[in-house]
Protein backbone atom coordinates (compact mmCIF):
# COMPACT_ATOMS: atom_id res chain seq x y z
CA UNK A 1 0.00 0.00 0.00
CA UNK A 2 1.19 3.36 -0.19
CA UNK A 3 2.41 5.51 2.95
CA UNK A 4 -0.64 7.57 3.64
CA UNK A 5 -4.40 5.90 3.51
CA UNK A 6 -7.31 8.83 3.97
CA UNK A 7 -4.28 11.65 4.72
CA UNK A 8 -2.94 9.14 7.46
CA UNK A 9 0.09 6.98 7.76
CA UNK A 10 -1.18 3.51 7.49
CA UNK A 11 0.97 2.32 10.40
CA UNK A 12 -0.99 4.82 12.27
CA UNK A 13 -4.16 2.87 10.72
CA UNK A 14 -2.56 0.00 11.86
CA UNK A 15 -1.68 0.98 15.68
CA UNK A 16 -5.81 2.35 15.86
CA UNK A 17 -6.60 -1.48 14.92
CA UNK A 18 -4.56 -2.98 17.38
CA UNK A 19 -6.43 -1.03 20.43
CA UNK A 20 -9.42 -1.93 18.93
CA UNK A 21 -8.21 -5.61 18.85
CA UNK A 22 -6.84 -5.42 22.88
CA UNK A 23 -10.65 -3.80 23.44
CA UNK A 24 -12.42 -6.98 21.75
CA UNK A 25 -10.32 -9.64 23.96
CA UNK A 26 -10.96 -7.27 26.92
CA UNK A 27 -14.69 -7.85 26.31
CA UNK A 28 -14.53 -11.14 24.91
CA UNK A 29 -12.95 -12.27 28.17
CA UNK A 30 -15.39 -10.26 30.17
CA UNK A 31 -18.44 -12.39 28.85
CA UNK A 32 -15.84 -15.49 30.28
CA UNK A 33 -15.66 -13.83 33.41
CA UNK A 34 -19.58 -12.19 34.19
CA UNK A 35 -21.38 -14.21 36.62
CA UNK A 36 -25.08 -13.62 35.68
CA UNK A 37 -25.82 -14.57 31.94
CA UNK A 38 -29.86 -14.43 32.38
CA UNK A 39 -32.66 -14.69 34.72
CA UNK A 40 -36.17 -17.06 34.17
CA UNK A 41 -39.30 -17.37 36.47
CA UNK A 42 -41.33 -14.69 38.90
CA UNK A 43 -40.87 -14.38 42.64
CA UNK A 44 -40.38 -16.64 45.04
CA UNK A 45 -39.52 -19.01 42.18
CA UNK A 46 -37.05 -17.27 39.56
CA UNK A 47 -33.52 -17.91 39.47
CA UNK A 48 -30.44 -16.85 37.60
CA UNK A 49 -27.79 -18.47 36.21
CA UNK A 50 -24.29 -17.67 34.45
CA UNK A 51 -22.88 -19.58 31.03
CA UNK A 52 -22.19 -23.23 33.09
CA UNK A 53 -24.03 -23.13 36.23
CA UNK A 54 -26.80 -21.14 38.26
CA UNK A 55 -25.41 -18.17 40.31
CA UNK A 56 -24.78 -18.43 43.91
CA UNK A 57 -27.63 -17.19 45.37
CA UNK A 58 -29.59 -19.62 42.56
CA UNK A 59 -32.43 -22.36 44.01
CA UNK A 60 -30.20 -24.90 41.83
CA UNK A 61 -26.97 -23.73 42.90
CA UNK A 62 -25.44 -26.64 44.84
CA UNK A 63 -21.75 -27.47 45.65
CA UNK A 64 -20.25 -25.55 41.86
CA UNK A 65 -22.35 -27.88 39.81
CA UNK A 66 -22.73 -27.45 36.74
CA UNK A 67 -26.02 -27.49 34.57
CA UNK A 68 -24.77 -31.12 33.43
CA UNK A 69 -24.75 -31.97 36.94
CA UNK A 70 -27.97 -30.61 37.84
CA UNK A 71 -29.01 -32.45 34.08
CA UNK A 72 -27.35 -35.75 35.42
CA UNK A 73 -29.86 -35.79 38.20
CA UNK A 74 -32.72 -34.15 37.33
CA UNK A 75 -36.03 -35.59 38.40
CA UNK A 76 -38.76 -35.55 35.67
CA UNK A 77 -41.32 -35.40 38.31
CA UNK A 78 -39.75 -32.76 40.65
CA UNK A 79 -38.49 -30.59 38.04
CA UNK A 80 -40.88 -31.42 35.04
CA UNK A 81 -39.37 -32.22 31.63
CA UNK A 82 -39.37 -28.98 30.38
CA UNK A 83 -36.53 -28.00 32.73
CA UNK A 84 -34.71 -31.19 32.87
CA UNK A 85 -34.19 -30.08 29.04
CA UNK A 86 -33.44 -26.99 30.09
CA UNK A 87 -30.10 -28.20 31.63
CA UNK A 88 -29.23 -30.03 29.44
CA UNK A 89 -29.27 -27.04 26.53
CA UNK A 90 -27.84 -24.91 28.23
CA UNK A 91 -24.93 -26.79 29.01
CA UNK A 92 -24.36 -27.83 25.81
CA UNK A 93 -24.76 -23.85 24.84
CA UNK A 94 -22.60 -22.54 27.19
CA UNK A 95 -19.65 -25.17 26.23
CA UNK A 96 -19.93 -24.43 22.13
CA UNK A 97 -19.25 -20.54 23.41
CA UNK A 98 -16.76 -20.88 25.63
CA UNK A 99 -14.75 -23.28 22.78
CA UNK A 100 -15.86 -20.73 20.05
CA UNK A 101 -15.23 -17.83 22.41
CA UNK A 102 -11.36 -19.65 22.44
CA UNK A 103 -11.05 -19.97 18.67
CA UNK A 104 -11.98 -16.05 18.48
CA UNK A 105 -9.52 -15.26 21.11
CA UNK A 106 -7.25 -17.75 19.41
CA UNK A 107 -7.74 -15.27 15.43
CA UNK A 108 -7.57 -11.62 17.44
CA UNK A 109 -3.94 -12.61 19.07
CA UNK A 110 -3.05 -13.73 15.26
CA UNK A 111 -4.57 -10.70 13.70
CA UNK A 112 -1.99 -8.38 16.23
CA UNK A 113 0.72 -10.47 15.99
CA UNK A 114 0.52 -9.76 12.14
CA UNK A 115 -0.36 -6.33 12.16
CA UNK A 116 2.73 -5.55 14.86
CA UNK A 117 5.12 -7.53 12.45
CA UNK A 118 4.08 -4.77 9.70
CA UNK A 119 4.83 -1.68 12.21
CA UNK A 120 8.35 -2.90 11.86
CA UNK A 121 8.65 -5.22 8.02
CA UNK A 122 6.35 -5.08 5.18
CA UNK A 123 7.25 -9.06 4.40
CA UNK A 124 3.88 -10.08 6.42
CA UNK A 125 1.15 -9.96 3.64
CA UNK A 126 -1.36 -7.78 5.08
CA UNK A 127 -4.21 -9.25 3.59
CA UNK A 128 -3.76 -12.17 6.28
CA UNK A 129 -4.05 -10.16 8.99
CA UNK A 130 -7.95 -9.57 7.53
CA UNK A 131 -8.16 -13.91 7.65
CA UNK A 132 -7.54 -13.99 10.95
CA UNK A 133 -9.58 -11.03 11.78
CA UNK A 134 -13.03 -12.35 9.97
CA UNK A 135 -12.35 -15.89 11.42
CA UNK A 136 -12.60 -13.72 14.83
CA UNK A 137 -15.71 -12.90 13.94
CA UNK A 138 -17.06 -16.03 12.31
CA UNK A 139 -16.26 -17.78 16.24
CA UNK A 140 -17.60 -15.26 18.46
CA UNK A 141 -20.63 -14.98 15.84
CA UNK A 142 -21.31 -18.44 15.94
CA UNK A 143 -20.62 -18.57 19.16
CA UNK A 144 -23.36 -16.72 20.40
CA UNK A 145 -26.14 -17.56 18.11
CA UNK A 146 -25.55 -21.40 18.80
CA UNK A 147 -26.10 -20.43 22.61
CA UNK A 148 -28.53 -18.23 22.43
CA UNK A 149 -30.64 -20.83 20.41
CA UNK A 150 -30.12 -23.82 23.02
CA UNK A 151 -30.67 -21.13 25.68
CA UNK A 152 -34.14 -19.87 24.59
CA UNK A 153 -32.81 -16.52 25.68
CA UNK A 154 -35.13 -13.37 24.72
CA UNK A 155 -34.17 -9.52 25.26
CA UNK A 156 -37.68 -8.60 25.56
CA UNK A 157 -37.99 -7.69 29.28
CA UNK A 158 -41.01 -9.81 30.62
CA UNK A 159 -41.39 -12.42 28.18
CA UNK A 160 -39.89 -15.18 30.69
CA UNK A 161 -41.51 -14.42 33.37
CA UNK A 162 -44.62 -16.36 33.08
CA UNK A 163 -42.70 -19.45 31.88
CA UNK A 164 -41.61 -20.68 35.26
CA UNK A 165 -39.24 -24.32 34.75
CA UNK A 166 -41.19 -25.84 37.67
CA UNK A 167 -43.64 -27.01 35.26
CA UNK A 168 -44.52 -28.11 31.83
CA UNK A 169 -42.83 -30.23 28.95
CA UNK A 170 -41.13 -27.57 27.09
CA UNK A 171 -37.86 -25.05 28.13
CA UNK A 172 -39.10 -21.88 29.04
CA UNK A 173 -37.26 -18.77 28.06
CA UNK A 174 -34.67 -16.86 29.79
CA UNK A 175 -34.62 -13.53 30.39
CA UNK A 176 -31.24 -11.73 29.11
CA UNK A 177 -28.77 -10.22 31.62
CA UNK A 178 -25.10 -8.70 32.06
CA UNK A 179 -23.71 -11.37 30.02
CA UNK A 180 -25.81 -11.90 27.65
CA UNK A 181 -26.21 -8.21 26.74
CA UNK A 182 -22.37 -8.15 26.54
CA UNK A 183 -21.68 -10.82 24.15
CA UNK A 184 -24.49 -9.31 22.20
CA UNK A 185 -22.66 -5.80 22.33
CA UNK A 186 -18.90 -7.76 21.33
CA UNK A 187 -20.44 -9.42 18.49
CA UNK A 188 -21.97 -6.10 16.68
CA UNK A 189 -18.66 -4.30 17.90
CA UNK A 190 -15.89 -7.26 16.50
CA UNK A 191 -17.97 -7.45 13.25
CA UNK A 192 -17.83 -3.01 12.68
CA UNK A 193 -14.41 -3.01 13.83
CA UNK A 194 -13.24 -5.90 11.59
CA UNK A 195 -15.37 -4.07 8.53
CA UNK A 196 -13.90 -0.83 9.19
CA UNK A 197 -10.49 -2.12 8.76
CA UNK A 198 -11.42 -4.07 5.37
CA UNK A 199 -12.36 -0.42 4.55
CA UNK A 200 -9.00 1.23 4.90
CA UNK A 201 -7.61 -1.58 3.34
CA UNK A 202 -9.62 -1.95 -0.04
CA UNK A 203 -8.92 2.17 -0.25
CA UNK A 204 -5.37 2.07 0.92
CA UNK A 205 -5.41 -0.81 -2.02
CA UNK A 206 -7.14 1.12 -4.78
CA UNK A 207 -4.79 3.87 -3.67
CA UNK A 208 -1.47 1.76 -4.71
CA UNK A 209 -3.25 0.39 -7.79
CA UNK A 210 -4.56 3.55 -8.87
CA UNK A 211 -1.12 5.11 -8.39
CA UNK A 212 0.81 2.08 -10.46
CA UNK A 213 -1.89 2.58 -13.45
CA UNK A 214 -1.24 6.78 -13.24
CA UNK A 215 2.46 6.00 -13.40
CA UNK A 216 2.34 3.65 -16.21
CA UNK A 217 0.17 6.24 -18.23
CA UNK A 218 2.54 9.62 -17.60
CA UNK A 219 3.85 10.88 -21.17
CA UNK A 220 7.20 11.91 -19.15
CA UNK A 221 7.69 8.41 -17.68
CA UNK A 222 7.35 6.58 -21.20
CA UNK A 223 9.76 9.13 -22.66
CA UNK A 224 12.31 8.87 -20.28
CA UNK A 225 11.71 5.23 -19.98
CA UNK A 226 12.38 4.92 -23.73
CA UNK A 227 15.26 7.32 -23.72
CA UNK A 228 17.07 5.33 -21.01
CA UNK A 229 16.37 1.53 -23.13
CA UNK A 230 18.00 4.34 -25.88
CA UNK A 231 21.08 5.18 -24.20
CA UNK A 232 21.64 1.38 -22.87
CA UNK A 233 21.58 0.26 -26.34
CA UNK A 234 24.94 2.74 -27.05
CA UNK A 235 26.38 2.14 -24.36
CA UNK A 236 26.28 -1.75 -25.19
CA UNK A 237 27.24 -0.71 -28.74
CA UNK A 238 30.26 1.42 -27.89
CA UNK A 239 31.96 -1.29 -25.93
CA UNK A 240 30.87 -3.73 -28.40
CA UNK A 241 33.20 -2.17 -30.84
CA UNK A 242 36.06 -1.34 -28.41
CA UNK A 243 36.86 -4.69 -27.55
CA UNK A 244 36.55 -5.16 -31.28
CA UNK A 245 39.17 -2.76 -32.74
CA UNK A 246 42.30 -4.36 -33.43
CA UNK A 247 45.43 -3.23 -31.22
CA UNK A 248 48.14 -1.01 -33.07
Amino acid sequence: MGDKILCMDKKAWWIIEIIFLITIIAFELATLAVKRWFNQGESPFDWEGGLLWPTEDSKYHSHDYTYYHIYDNCDPVMYSEGSCKGFRRLWAGGCVYVLFECFSLLFLVLTIGVLVANLFTKKVAIWLSLTFYWNAVMWQFLGFVIWGGLSKVTYMKGNCDDNNWNGGEDQANVCAKEGAKLSLFTVLYIFISCAFFNIIYLIGRKKKDDELQGIDRLPAFKDNKENLLADEGKTRKKKKHKIQEPEQ
